[in-house]
């Protein structure tokens, strides 16, 4: 297992913050031809290392001992902290200033966490937040301009590696003041996103909630699974039997005409479908599988994956639910699933955070599913474009950004993930089963690193394009854009030099 980070205090917290929201809140209402070749390294192994996903997949509550956290004995004398981050989009949630106590649970807390770090350090934390297709050329004018105006950015994986190759970004692995193996850092996205071991320009974690609003999971309507006769997947899921075969047959078994004269999509119509998904689910559907674009070789170096036989093998799984007449639809997720005409559907966790809140129908929570049973452990697929944390050369002290990162990132944990729990797991969800499932979704989160570096381009939208309408045959493309990554891979690893 790649590594194993107890996380019993999150759970106990998540657990007490959801009690007293039982007991005292009001929760019971309830998303190139012109390419030269190279290779990565004159001595690398093209091999990919076996994969395995972090994360256990039955939390535990045994450990109720607290991670100790050593706040550093500094004060900056009511200095600015400015962070530069995208405008909300997506209906997820990418601000991470809240104005004022408002009475929104999660929001206060953000507050609260924020107000407590400025008057602990002594700083004024602030935020500049720019739309995200403004948000690359944004932050290259300012390192360009040598002007020291934001400690820290917040960008997506593409934009950090664009000013990564260009030398704008310091390297995280050099900063001490960093906590990096403490259990608040994403430590999936540190182990991929490292480079021959030495290089490392970005860090995830709760602080910024889209992360998390990003991941990939599947919902089911329970009350459509009752009438159907079948039996919640929950205990499926925990004993790690929730595979792709087991959800295709769930969803085939609720695929109905229910009077319509096809299955194509009409917002009128009574057809009800086994699942359905936003596009973004073959991406999910592919990692989930444990089948991976890229990966690592044994001298930590990035190698194509995406020709092996596995990768294959699960979309071609992926292919005989999507081409099945009323099993899968890829359109209008969301309204299908609140007017109950689909028994699953394949989403976001924002999706239950922000946009089912009204819902009339109970609904449950699962991860995505395995390949198969000897799958080691589930893997959730984290939206590409997650904005993660790093630091610009032009930062006037850096030693503060990450004092001041690392104890925003720490405290999200402790103090804000339960809040957010309760958002999801009470507003929408409602049970202690959906919230056990909620954590196995987080501890196993994957971010495709690949695509975050720039590698992609030219081949993950065509396969996910393709098992959108049922082909899983993508060996033709995946040969065809071998020479191409190969490449791109070739140029971020020589920036590196």
């Amino acid at each position: 297992m790649r590594h194993s980070h107890t996380f019993a205090k999150i759970i106990s917290l998540v657990l007490v913050a959801l009690t007293l929201a039982t007991l005292f809140a009001a929760c019971t209402q309830p998303s190139d031809d012109d390419v030269t070749t190279t290779t990565v390294s004159n001595n690398a192994s093209t091999t990919p290392v076996p994969h395995e996903n972090s994360g256990e997949t039955t939390p535990s509550s045994a450990d109720t001992t607290a991670p100790e956290y050593v706040y550093p004995d500094v004060t900056y004398d009511g200095a600015e902290f400015a962070m530069l981050n995208a405008e909300d989009r997506y209906n997820m949630i990418y601000h991470l200033t809240p104005d004022s106590i408002t009475g929104d649970s999660l929001d206060d807390e953000r507050y609260m966490l924020n107000t407590d770090i400025e008057e602990r350090y002594k700083i004024s934390l602030s935020e500049t937040q720019i739309a995200y297709n403004d948000l690359l050329p944004y932050a290259q004018n300012e390192v360009l301009s040598n002007t020291p105006v934001h400690d820290v950015f917040f960008l997506s994986g593409k934009q950090i590696a664009s000013l990564m190759s260009a030398g704008y970004m310091h390297n995280l692995l050099d900063i001490e003041q960093i906590n990096i193996e403490a259990e608040w850092w994403d430590q999936t996205l540190i182990e991929d996103g490292t480079l021959n071991d030495k290089y490392l320009y970005y860090l995830g974690g709760n602080y910024h909630l889209q992360g998390f609003e990003g991941t990939t999971c599947i919902y089911f309507n329970k009350e459509m699974m009752a009438d159907l006769g079948l039996e919640f997947p929950y205990q499926l899921a925990r004993d790690g039997k929730w595979t792709f075969d087991k959800m295709y047959e769930y969803a085939s078994s609720a695929a109905s005409l229910n009077g319509d004269e096809s299955f194509e999509y009409n917002a009128g119509g009574s057809s009800v479908y086994g699942i359905a998904c936003i596009n973004n689910m073959m991406p999910a559907f592919i990692m989930g599988g444990n089948a991976y674009y890229v990966e690592k070789n044994a001298n930590d170096e990035p190698v194509i994956s995406f020709t092996s036989e596995h990768f294959q093998n699960v979309c071609t799984k992926i292919a005989s639910l999507t081409s099945t007449a009323g099993v899968f639809k890829a359109k209008n997720e969301v309204a299908l699933f609140m007017d109950n005409r689909a028994l699953m559907m394949g989403g976001e966790i924002k999706a239950a955070a922000n946009e089912m809140r009204n819902m009339q129908s109970e609904f449950g929570l699962l991860p995505v599913p395995k390949y198969d049973e000897s799958q080691a452990n589930y893997v959730t697929n984290m939206y590409w474009g997650t904005h993660l944390m790093s630091i610009p050369v032009t930062c006037s002290d850096v030693e503060r950004a990450a004092i001041i990162m690392d104890t925003l990132h720490y405290g999200a944990v402790e103090k804000v993930l339960p809040y957010y729990y309760e958002r999801v797991c009470y507003k929408g969800l409602r049970d202690e089963d959906s919230i056990e499932m909620l954590e196995i979704i987080r501890e196993t989160r994957y971010l495709n690193w690949g695509l975050s570096y720039g590698w992609l381009d030219s081949i993950e939208p065509a396969v996910h394009a393709m098992l959108v309408e049922g082909n899983g045959n993508t060996s033709t493309l995946t040969q065809a854009a071998v020479r191409v990554v190969n490449t791109l891979i070739g140029k971020t690893m020589d920036s590196l030099k």
